[in-house]
């Protein structure tokens, strides 16, 4: 990988590295022939010495795959691209993408890391949720909707760790060479990444470490485990750095490959080397788990140290005590191209490795130039690398790998291509070559080359190969195809586009462009855990951009889905006349049971869904949907035990719902709607996809898994009036004149629904919620109305009601009303009310109710409500012990302040009250002293007096007990002696302070007490 420092334009760069590429010669190991010491790559040039080679077998140099730039920062500016030299219309060959996600690219990767890299090593692996993809030098992981749940670099930027992927690993330099699989056995994700330091380069100490992380589950969300393995490898006395990492699993364990270069500025090729890591013990976060080095090379009995070695990923169970395969592909015979493959027994006790070479007969010419790709526009080629292998998979006793060769003879001649093998292993003694097979690009436009692919296979036996295609006819791009199992042999099908290059591509950062135009240096194509369709990952050149140093070409990778099985795409015939099953307004959600889509399917009629494909299940793709401002849309893949959102759908995100008996869809409506939501979507025969997941439905021909044509389904949102039974006489809870409003809660709306016995409020609509409507008020001159919506905390007037503005109210145990009476009013009030549903209108607020029931919020016959206000008379405990303040004989008036009613009722027995927050008083009924002096009262606190005049149970005179009633006895001239009067309590529920009432009547619900009891006020 190579980062750029754009702004100083620093290079460092080894010896020898400023040959142009179409200079190289593939290094090869010969059969029967002398060693020859060429270069497989212009990078790093110096070779190291092969070991001794028995039977004539030679060993291979190359230069190392990575060098660094370092930088601080990073700017981004965007340039329009020419157009493209050609559109290409590719035949259906090999299936359609049915979901394609975005991955980074040269900028992103940019605002990440703070640096910008080439190559982008793009890489990716699938679990049963997410896809994870790497770059150099950042991850990111996304759903397999697409939607992106994390991006990050991967290790140090120029300052910090911080925030990085691998920051529990202190990381002490830029990483590179980044690699990610998961671990279907285990379900978990393994990411790789190396890091160099080289006193070369200006850091204090030569050191290599390949850094892996594993997630502890499926979900790369969640925790991952962390394991830094020491790269650096001493060969006789020569210390050496890891190189472009192989990954590999099995059931035991995980497999490292490296190449091994000596620091400094030469990077020899030394070899390589084999990691074994005991994976149970990683998997369960162990603080040493087990790691072991080999050289397989070596180990197997190989004449000289074999390059670029690729462990191969086992599905299944590798046969006798195998763990897994370690091919290489740069030997020969002399005429005939060979494969390597060291079989690894016992990985975790006692490793033994043993090689066996499989012929692929003459592909190519051996020692010939291994041009670069051309490309339009452009004089810069594109580097293709060498034919080295690039992964390998084993599944069903067959070994899979692929590499780029350069084709002898055929329609392929003279130009890189994609090649593929399938070597069968069901006889480990004696490995054969089962198939193989070019990977042409005359398909895609002529003269195109193929390389940097990716091999995958399914557990039918289908395979899959992403490459990169580019030519003097086509830009860079990333495309696919397949071999179907019991196809032609060594035949795949016309490639599909993953992703069409937008512009040439130019990208060194060296003067002049004169450094290699590196693409790759890998990609990805995997199997999908969870339905056995493939994904593949890889890079086209996006539109020219973000120019430095007079370079200006920018990557970008993408993810495509795709599926071997064969199929013929359903027929939808539309009909528009689809529905769900109506559910009515403010439906709970115990109740909205959904329609099956089975059920929706069947409705179509005189449409439907048809397809030529015999036993093709059925289903839907619904990829747009009305009511989403006005409700959800909801389901369920278990029978309504649980439900989820559709989400957002579209032709790139469509709903993936199957017609069985236990997959239903719903609307949920948000309260009080009522009306109609629809939704489009388009016939799915379940080929690929799964059932509640998403698939891209903009891709409809041919094999696609959904149907050309869509049609509409509707579901109605209804109402039915609630009905009201007003046989019963409902009431609300009964409160006493007077009351203080801290003791007046009121009652709640559903109490005095409950109260409508034998009548009430029905209401058809499954769940409908219950109200009432108030349209007329009694009572309104002797008190007022009042409603609370929150349990009483605070209130407000009800108002003036009737049919046009209705006082709306809700029964939810939190609305409230009560009646706040006049001072000293009893009797009762009611109140009229029509039954409310809810549906239309909001608590608290004010509604026209003229129109009522049919699908209205209202009942069409109406009710009344009461409440009484009721008094108990006072009680006054008699003790004939009262007496007012005495006085002086001739006590000027003004000296002659009286006594305060409430006073008087201390020094008396007292009075109490049943009814809450009752008032007190007096009702005098009698007079003594008047022929000496005269009875006055005051009710302003002594400002003004009155005479109190003739009093009896006619005529009684009425004192408020308060801060300012009092009551005062003037003496005639001379006069000393008691006078005293009599008097029955008084509620204040009857009469007014300062007024005159007959009391003969008391007791019972009257304002007076039955008793009376008399006060004396001594003149001396």
């Amino acid at each position: 990988m190579v980062l750029r420092n754009w702004l100083a334009g620093l290079n460092r760069r080894g010896a020898g590295d400023s040959r142009r590429s179409n200079d190289r010669k593939r290094r090869r190991h010969v059969i029967g022939n002398a060693a020859e010491s060429l270069e497989i790559r212009t990078l790093l040039s110096a070779v190291g010495t092969p070991a001794p080679t028995p039977a004539n077998l030679v060993g291979i140099s190359a230069g190392a795959e990575s060098e660094w730039y370092s930088s601080t920062e990073f700017t981004v500016s965007l340039q329009s691209a020419d157009a493209p030299v050609s559109t290409l219309n590719i035949e259906p060959g090999a299936p359609s993408v049915v979901t394609s996600i975005e991955g980074l690219n040269y900028d992103e990767n940019a605002t990440n890391t703070g640096f910008y890299a080439i190559p982008p090593d793009p890489h990716g692996a699938v679990g049963p949720n997410h896809v994870v993809s790497v770059v150099n030098t950042s991850i990111e992981w996304h759903t397999k909707a697409g939607v992106q749940e994390n991006s990050q670099r991967l290790g140090k930027n120029s300052s910090t760790i911080v925030g990085s992927f691998f920051e529990p690993l202190t990381p002490a330099n830029k990483l590179f060479d980044p690699k990610v699989i998961y671990d279907q056995i285990s379900e978990r994700f393994i990411v790789v990444a190396l890091e160099r330091q080289d006193t070369a380069r200006g850091d204090s100490v030569n050191t290599s470490r390949i850094l892996v992380a594993v997630s502890d589950d499926s979900n790369p969300n969640g925790t991952w485990y962390y394991l830094a393995i020491d790269g650096k490898v001493n060969f006789s006395g020569t210390d050496t750095w890891a190189d472009y990492p192989g990954l590999a699993i099995d059931e035991e364990a995980i497999y490292i490959t490296n190449n091994q270069f000596t620091f400094g500025a030469s990077n020899t090729s030394m070899g390589s080397r084999l990691w074994i890591i005991n994976k149970s013990e990683l998997y369960s976060n162990a603080a040493s788990p087990t790691v072991n080095i080999y050289d397989p090379s070596t180990a197997s009995g190989l004449s000289g140290q074999s390059f670029t070695i690729q462990p191969a990923h086992v599905f299944g169970s590798a046969p006798g005590s195998t763990g897994t395969f370690l091919v290489s592909t740069n030997w020969t015979s002399g005429s005939n191209e060979l494969v390597s493959v060291v079989r690894v027994d016992n990985p975790l006790s006692s490793p033994t490795f043993s090689n066996q070479f499989v012929s692929a007969g003459d592909l190519q010419t051996n020692n010939v130039s291994f041009p670069d790709s051309p490309q339009p526009d452009t004089s810069i080629e594109i580097n293709t690398n060498d034919s080295r292998a690039l992964n390998a998979v084993w599944r069903n006793d067959n070994l899979y790998l692929v590499n780029t060769i350069y084709p002898n003879s055929g329609d392929n001649a003279s130009e890189e291509t994609t090649h593929w093998y399938k070597i069968n292993t069901s006889n480990l003694a004696s490995l054969t070559m089962a198939d193989q097979g070019d990977i042409g690009g005359e398909d895609i436009a002529a003269d195109t080359r193929t390389f940097f692919g990716s091999i995958a296979v399914d557990s039918n036996d289908n395979i899959a190969i992403g490459f990169s295609a580019a030519g003097p006819n086509l830009y860079a791009g990333a495309y696919y195809t397949i071999h179907r199992a019991g196809s032609t042999a060594g035949s795949t099908e016309t490639p599909t586009e993953l992703a069409a290059g937008l512009d040439y591509y130019v990208r060194t950062f060296t003067t002049g462009s004169t450094g290699r135009n590196r693409w790759g240096d890998y990609t990805a194509t995997v199997v999908d855990p969870l339905d056995d369709s493939f994904w593949s990952f890889n890079e086209y050149a996006l539109t020219r951009g973000t120019a430095s140093g007079g370079e200006d070409g920018r990557w970008g990778t993408r993810w495509g889905k795709f599926t071997a099985s064969l199929n013929n795409q359903p027929t939808l015939t539309a009909s528009g006349l689809a529905f769900l099953d109506s559910i009515s307004v403010n439906m709970p959600n115990a109740s909205n049971s959904g329609t099956l889509i089975s059920t929706l399917i069947s409705r179509m009629s005189p449409g439907g869904i048809t397809d030529p494909d015999s036993g093709d299940p059925q289903g839907i793709a619904i990829n747009g949907a009305s009511g989403t401002s006005t409700g959800i849309w909801e389901y369920s893949t278990d029978g309504g035990s649980s439900w989820a959102s559709i989400g957002t759908v579209n032709n790139d995100t469509a709903r993936l719902l199957a017609s069985d008996s236990n997959t239903l869809l719903r609307y949920v409506p948000n309260a009080g709607f009522k009306g109609t939501a629809k939704i489009s979507f388009v016939a799915w025969d379940q080929s690929t996809g799964s059932n509640g997941g998403t698939g891209v439905t903009k891709f409809r021909a041919g094999a696609s898994p959904f149907s050309a044509a869509y049609d509409l389904a509707s579901i109605s949102v209804t109402n039915s009036a609630p009905v009201l039974d007003n046989s019963g006489a409902p009431t609300l809870d009964a409160i006493t004149a007077n009351i203080p409003s801290v003791n007046n809660p009121g009652t709640l709306i559903d109490t005095i629904i409950s109260r409508m016995s034998p009548g009430g409020i029905t209401d058809s609509d499954p769940g409908a919620d219950q109200g009432i409507a108030i349209n007329g008020l009694g009572g309104t001159s002797t008190g007022s109305w009042e409603y609370s919506t929150d349990n009483g905390s605070s209130w407000a007037a009800v108002g003036t009601t009737g049919n046009s503005d209705a006082r709306l109210l809700a029964a939810d145990g939190q609305t409230r009303i009560r009646y706040v009476p006049n001072v000293g009013f009893t009797g009762s009030a009611i109140f009229a009310f029509v039954a409310w549903d809810g549906t239309s209108g909001s608590n608290g607020s004010t509604t026209a109710v003229g129109t009522r029931g049919g699908t209205t919020a209202y009942s069409s016959v109406y009710e009344y409500a009461s409440i009484s206000i009721t008094n108990s008379a006072p009680v006054l405990t008699v003790t004939g012990s009262a007496y007012l303040d005495s006085i002086p004989m001739n006590v000027p008036n003004v000296l002659n302040v009286g006594t305060l009613i409430s006073d008087l009722l201390a020094r008396s027995g007292g009075i109490t009250d049943p009814d809450p927050g009752a008032l007190q008083g007096i009702a005098i009924n009698g007079l003594g002293g008047t022929t000496n002096g005269t009875w006055e009262y005051t009710i302003d606190g002594g400002t003004s007096w009155s005479t109190i005049g003739t009093t009896g149970n006619s005529n009684a005179r009425l004192l408020a007990s308060n801060a300012n009633t009092r009551i005062r006895y003037i003496p005639n001239l001379g006069f000393s002696g008691t006078v005293n009067l009599a008097f029955v309590a008084w509620d204040q529920s009857s009469g007014v302070n300062g007024g005159i009432t007959a009391v003969g009547t008391r007791g019972g619900s009257t304002a007076f007490s039955s008793l009376y009891d008399y006060a004396t006020l001594s003149v001396s």
